[in-house]
């Protein structure tokens, strides 16, 4: 039941942050290889996984109620 809900929650973020987080969180990627992939400094990958993060919570709370 808690992963349905993380994964309908990853569906629902924006693309770039399921993007991060999928390369990051889940697959445990290094930043600097998921930044050159998605053509981005390491600093601008570290704050979308910190909004994605954010949203995440957001969306798993609402999916909770």
């Amino acid at each position: 039941e808690e992963i349905e809900r993380l994964q309908r929650a990853l569906s629902m973020l924006p693309p770039i942050y399921r993007s991060v987080v999928t390369r990051v969180d889940l697959e445990e990627r290094p930043v600097g290889e998921v930044a050159a992939e998605l053509e981005r400094s390491k600093g601008a990958v570290h704050m979308l996984r910190v909004r994605a993060h954010e949203r995440l919570r957001e969306l798993l709370a609402e999916i909770a109620d």
